[in-house]
């Protein structure tokens, strides 16, 4: 049975030697996942393709003949784009002792393997290694298909080279495959595009061996001659990238310090670039081919990386406006065919996503104090158009007799399982958020008189806001404003966001922090029948049949009572922000919760019934966010500075700040506060 711990910043799994362990890794490059059993289980090229069958990969081993008993055991760690595995195999195999290190770095595709054999014994011993493989043709097919309208079938072609070290093929048009190993293939059992490589070694007492396989694919495979020379390389790469996160936040908490590292890993892991003209954060692993962002799921994803690499933020909004349309229209997503160099709408028109732009400007400015952002043109108009567009688009849909943001009845927001009408306090508080945001950019840019109207006109949305949607000591989830239109009588954990950008007053907000922890907080709650599991999203789930579709017709699934952890995370982020005492549930039990079933990369969503969505989710990486923003107070005023704060779980260090130009380093120590450049 494998058992996770955090130690050191990582994450420590022990168990049977033999037991599958997920671990997923991406660079800006490549997407993959390692087995916990020497193999790569997945492995595809950011907006392009799968290159291995997924879980086609298998690794068999042996030392003199021997494999090790069902009840030996192995220690794994796993921290950033690096997965080591120790075997508890020197008694059984005649004082051998066998350790792996998987690893990719943060620019090249390709992934490695590195096994190593260390005779520790007073005889020789001979080691064997079989890997095989599947080389995927059906995601190729498809995105054939996808960009060209068909698929032209060709013959595949594969050489080694002379030494049976290396390998190169052409699988399709534009499709190549590079295969490099440290010791030659000894057999080679090969059926189009299935694979078998068997390697072995001999070692003397005192000895080591290392034996490396690395593969490369796709419409720009790393040179053959570059992989295996990379390989110790790009270990030290992935070593330092680790070291990085080990490095970046320190505290006398071991769950938080690798919670954190966790949360940053997978905000960084997000970024990808692909072709000419895409830099920007997939929303995770399942959301690769095509290339795409989204603005909800950036934004959330964008501020834990924010503080400490703000270059990547600035091209995150160029590409999110290549979607905008000219009436300030935004789509759900932008997408990328690098085949054709064109970027395209992904589910137009959402109504949460003019709010995130807006909200993602401010907040780049407000770290940065780029103004040359504003000027830059994207399709001819600047990005300063571009927010005024976003703001015009939200002001049309502004019903002026109830001074609120009117959403029409459809399912264009975050949660799209869910048809939700008239005052969405979601949607709501995005635009109030996004208006102060507005005028802050405006007095920024010397626009005085006009950020003053701005606020002076929001300043009634917020006693709306109090008055429509206040019900029974927290904001109702919306309210249909339709003839005929009906309401959902739950409790949504979106409704924190008033907490977290202190919209209303402390009375309402401390009013509905206590009704999110006593209804949605599932240790709290013994109406729901599963326990202790985390933070639901909503609760009750949603009761009207007519507006539910997919994922969430069911309850606790999805958007009707999962967990999220990005939510978790600004339900966690509002707690900190007022100081509260009960801040460690929702920003920690998703992560608890997580490592106790060996999910070992944030998660996009979980509850007890239907399990998980994917791994390595860009936006689960909010709780680093809460602890940051929340925690530590590093929320700078774009016309101000920071109104900094010592964390709540006490003593705290936090290295390579990108703040305005230069690099800084937080430090909370025994009640002291500093905040020095570097």
């Amino acid at each position: 049975m494998l058992v996770t711990k955090p130690k050191d910043k990582a994450l420590i799994t022990e168990g049977f030697w033999y037991e599958p362990l997920e671990y997923d890794v991406s660079n800006k490059k490549v997407i993959g996942q390692f087995d916990g059993n020497i193999g790569i289980s997945k492995y595809s090229v950011a907006g392009e393709w799968v290159i291995v069958t997924e879980k086609s990969w298998f690794t068999a081993w042996s030392v003199n003949g021997k494999r090790l008993s069902s009840r030996r055991t192995k220690k794994v760690s796993t921290l950033g784009r690096l997965m080591n595995i120790t075997f508890d195999s020197g008694e059984e195999l005649d004082s051998v002792e066998v350790s792996v290190n998987q690893y990719c770095n943060d620019n090249d595709n390709a992934m490695y393997i590195q096994m190593r054999f260390e005779n520790k014994g007073d005889q020789p011993a001979d080691v064997f290694v079989r890997h095989g493989m599947n080389w995927d043709l059906a995601s190729y097919m498809s995105s054939m298909v996808k960009t060209y309208g068909r698929y032209e079938s060709m013959e595949m072609k594969g050489s080694w080279n002379e030494s049976h070290t290396s390998w190169e093929a052409e699988l399709g048009k534009d499709y190549f495959v590079h295969l490099a190993s440290s010791h030659p293939a000894i057999q080679i059992e090969q059926e189009g595009p299935r694979m078998v490589l068997d390697f072995k070694d001999h070692l003397e007492p005192g000895k080591s061996a290392f034996i490396t396989i690395s593969i490369s694919g796709g419409t720009s495979p790393l040179p053959i001659n570059e992989l295996m020379d990379k390989r110790n390389t790009t270990y030290h790469q992935a070593v330092d990238y680790s070291r990085w996160l080990q490095e970046l936040f320190t505290s006398e908490n071991n769950l938080l310090n690798s919670m954190f590292a966790s949360c940053v890993n997978v905000s960084n892991s997000s970024y990808k670039e692909s072709g000419e003209e895409f830099a920007a954060f997939y929303a995770g692993v399942n959301y690769q081919s095509p290339s795409r962002t989204y603005f909800r799921d950036g934004y959330w994803t964008i501020l834990p990386i924010l503080p400490f690499k703000p270059e990547w933020v600035r091209n995150e909004i160029l590409t999110l406006a290549y979607g905008i349309d000219e009436d300030g229209s935004c789509p759900s997503a932008v997408i990328y065919n690098f085949l054709q160099n064109k970027f395209e709408q992904f589910w137009p028109d959402h109504f949460d996503s003019p709010s995130f732009f807006v909200m993602m400007i401010h907040d780049y400015l407000a770290w940065t104090h780029d103004t040359d952002l504003l000027v830059v043109e994207v399709k001819g108009r600047t990005v300063l158009d571009l927010v005024n567009a976003c703001i015009g688009k939200l002001e049309r849909y502004t019903d002026l007799e109830l001074n609120q943001l009117n959403k029409p009845e459809n399912r264009r927001d975050w949660c799209d399982n869910v048809v939700r009408q008239g005052l969405v306090t979601y949607d709501v508080l995005l635009h109030i958020r996004a208006r102060s945001c507005f005028a802050e950019i405006l007095r920024f840019i010397g626009e005085g008189k006009k950020a003053e109207k701005i606020m002076k006109s929001t300043v009634p949305m917020v006693e709306a806001l109090k008055e429509q949607l206040w019900k029974g000591g927290g904001y109702a989830n919306y309210v249909n404003t339709s003839e005929n239109g009906v309401s959902e009588n739950n409790v949504s954990i979106e409704q924190a966001l008033a907490a977290v950008f202190n919209i209303g007053s402390d009375k309402d907000q401390e009013q509905l922090l206590d009704l999110l922890t006593d209804i949605l907080e599932t240790k709290n709650n013994a109406d729901q029948p599963f326990g202790d599991w985390g933070v639901m999203t909503v609760y009750p789930s949603y009761t009207h049949t007519k507006h539910l579709v997919e994922k969430s017709s069911y309850p606790f699934r999805y958007h009707s009572g999962s967990d999220w952890p990005y939510l978790s995370g600004v339900y966690a982020w509002a707690k900190l922000t007022r100081n509260r005492d009960d801040w460690e549930y929702p920003l920690t039990r998703w992560f608890t919760y997580s490592i106790e079933r060996q999910w070992l990369t944030p998660v996009e969503y979980f509850d007890p019934v239907f399990g998980k969505g994917s791994y390595l989710q860009g936006w689960s990486a909010m709780p680093a966010a809460a602890m940051l923003y929340g925690g530590l107070g590093l929320t700078p005023q774009l016309n101000g500075d920071f109104e900094l704060k010592i964390p709540k779980w006490g003593n705290t260090l936090v290295k390579g700040i990108s703040y305005r130009g230069k690099k800084y380093t937080y430090c909370a120590r025994d009640g002291e506060l500093s905040f020095k450049e570097e």
